[in-house]
């Protein structure tokens, strides 16, 4: 498996950072792969078997999801995304976020693990480069939770 990691520090409670978090319709705005959503259950509140239909950047087909796999209310998130056929493999992109309350706000920390038959396909097919894309959505949750306070 291939798995890169960042964190970032974030001038925003625990708590305004998972609201952003769990809205479904606003994953463009911090998970970087995610271009477009399309769809979404739940009036956009994701929860455990969540699922959301979103397009992705690059030259990827259509019918690619985010899958909601584990919710820890307030401290983690686990979201599968990719395409169907891997989600029915197991091998589609892992994405766990980790949220831990510090002095000045909260640490958030992002994993992105990737199958390596998984991972070739999606370098080839879209030019999607993990270790750019963990940095820029640990960048862009950032800015997206300290704009919302």
């Amino acid at each position: 498996m291939n798995r890169v990691t960042a964190s970032t520090e974030i001038s925003a409670p625990p708590e305004a950072v998972w609201s952003l978090v769990c809205d479904g319709n606003r994953l463009p705005e911090w998970l970087t792969p995610i271009s477009q959503v399309r769809s979404v259950e739940d009036e956009g509140v994701l929860s455990d078997g969540s699922t959301v239909k979103v397009k992705m950047v690059g030259n990827v087909p259509p019918g690619q999801r985010v899958s909601v796999k584990e919710v820890v209310p307030g401290e983690k998130i686990r979201l599968v995304v990719g395409p169907a056929f891997a989600h029915a493999l197991g091998i589609a992109m892992r994405v766990d976020l980790k949220l831990e309350p510090t002095e000045n706000g909260t640490l958030a920390t992002v994993d992105f693990t990737c199958h390596p038959v998984m991972g070739g396909l999606q370098r080839r097919i879209s030019g999607m480069n993990m270790t750019k894309h963990v940095r820029s959505t640990t960048q862009h949750l950032k800015e997206a939770a300290e704009s919302a306070t």
